[in-house]
């Protein structure tokens, strides 16, 4: 049969020898009644004697039966004489035991003249890679279906798979009417959010997850929900990824009511509070109640300092919801940074010294600028007590605007240097100091970072820092000077 074949396509032979996969050919062995009783082998490549631990010439004309004893109970002898005599190939996946050595074979068979061609794959990997996720995706429903967090399965185009108890009450759908309807995640998720969702999705397709992130889902009544998202990637036999959903609407509630009274609650009082003693130092003036009036002026620094700190709060709670509104108009910004210095030596005793221009006009909310600006002057100002100058730097390259404040006062260590962004962190000296809540720069890398820009920190202890950012320049056509 071999040498038949051979004849017919020799290139088809050549093929076989250099194959990885392992081939064979069987030939019929029939007993006094014609009926097939066993099969011999006829040919078989380099590859399927590597699968079987054993040369060619160990096989080459010996019974199947006798060379490999387990392959009747295995049911590949069954199905070699049904293609034989029925036609139609097979292919199916068995187990083996070689040397005691347990694995998996691909035998696909079909019929050739008076015998059969076997092909066959070890796919011992394969098996127990598929057993290795049928067990940790069984461990991984056991923690779904625990019901101690909202769980979604999806797959490779978004499409919810499958979900627990807690995710299906949370959105008010039945089981079978969230699988029937195959829902994606986008439409669950308000127009607004499409962009965060898609970030999510870019993040695990190159990091296997993502950082949790907010946004809102819609409930089959078309009411949103306040929730925090994670996102990772959890290739199984039956999906592709998981979603873990928090429900944090009481939270976010909670938040609106914090705002609503550090905004009109508190706010309100102190500025009458400041009004008053303004007004009284007014009438106090040149009176001679130099005591009065200097507790009245405490008084109005007190009431500043909550006041930025009530603003503070505001901006920090507005920013980690990604609620900071932005009033983005075309402004001169090297006007504004002399404005911003000129006013602020009307009020400190350090020199500050502008140095360099950008010549450009930027696209932003003038406001929040201002707000970034003094505060790494004040920042400069207070942690340098002892020095008279600082020196605020202006430039640009040919893609971004540039700003740099340099002091020369207590510095920062590297280990300071990396959470100085970080909320509420103060270094040790600046809390021996001055007072302060450490929100200032964090709030300053949000409202830099909405324009694509970046921070930078140079600083060495007991020398100074310098702080800056650059952001990218966006100047309408024809409006750099």
């Amino acid at each position: 049969m071999e040498k038949c074949l051979l004849e017919k396509d020799p290139r088809f032979w050549m093929a076989q020898e250099l194959s990885l996969d392992g081939f064979a050919l069987l030939k019929a062995v029939r007993d006094a009644k014609g009926e097939i009783r066993d099969f011999i082998w006829d040919y078989l490549n380099p590859a399927a004697a590597k699968i079987f631990k054993a040369e060619a010439k160990f096989f080459l004309g010996k019974k199947v039966s006798t060379t490999l004893p387990g392959w009747r109970k295995s049911g590949i002898f069954s199905d070699c004489l049904r293609v034989f005599k029925q036609g139609q190939g097979c292919d199916i996946e068995v187990s083996y035991e070689l040397d005691k050595a347990v694995g998996w074979l691909r035998v696909m068979v079909v019929k050739v003249e008076d015998g059969v061609a076997v092909f066959l794959r070890d796919i011992t990997e394969k098996k127990i890679w598929e057993k290795e996720l049928q067990q940790s995706e069984a461990r991984f429903r056991v923690i779904a279906e625990s019901n101690m967090i909202a769980l979604a399965f999806w797959d490779e185009k978004g499409i919810i798979l499958d979900a627990n108890e807690v995710f299906l009450k949370l959105l008010d759908y039945e089981r079978e009417e969230l699988l029937s309807r195959t829902l994606s995640w986008r439409e669950l998720t308000p127009k607004e959010y499409w962009g965060v969702e898609e970030a999510a999705k870019e993040e695990v397709k190159e990091n296997g997850s993502c950082k949790p992130f907010e946004k809102e889902y819609l409930r089959k009544d078309g009411q949103r929900l306040s929730v925090l998202v994670g996102e990772a990637r959890l290739k199984s036999i039956s999906f592709e990824g998981v979603t873990f959903v928090v429900d944090v609407t009481e939270r976010k509630e909670f938040e609106k009511q914090r705002e609503i009274f550090l905004g009109h609650e508190l706010k309100n009082p102190l500025a009458g509070i400041k009004g008053f003693a303004q007004l009284s130092l007014k009438h106090l003036a040149g009176s001679g109640e130099e005591k009065v009036v200097a507790n009245l002026q405490k008084i109005e620094q007190k009431v500043d300092f909550l006041t930025n700190l009530i603003n503070d709060l505001t901006d920090l709670t507005r920013l980690r919801n990604n609620k900071m509104e932005f009033n983005d108009e075309v402004f001169e910004f090297d006007d504004l940074a002399k404005e911003i210095v000129e006013d602020f030596c009307l009020t400190c005793e350090e020199k500050v010294i502008l140095e360099g221009k950008t010549k450009q006009f930027l696209l932003a909310d003038k406001d929040k600028i201002n707000q970034v600006l003094m505060n790494l002057l004040t920042n400069a100002v207070k942690y340098s007590p002892q020095k008279d100058k600082v020196i605020v730097r202006l430039g640009v390259d040919h893609k971004h605007l540039q700003v740099e404040v340099q002091d020369f006062g207590i510095g920062m260590t590297k280990e300071d240097q990396e959470k100085v962004f970080t909320p509420f962190y103060r270094t040790q000296e600046a809390k021996e100091l001055t007072s302060g809540v450490g929100l200032g720069l964090y709030i300053c890398q949000g409202i830099i970072k909405h324009y694509g820009g970046e921070f930078k920190v140079v600083s060495e202890r007991g020398k100074g820092s310098i702080v800056g950012f650059q952001i990218p320049l966006n100047q309408p056509a024809g409006q750099s000077k």
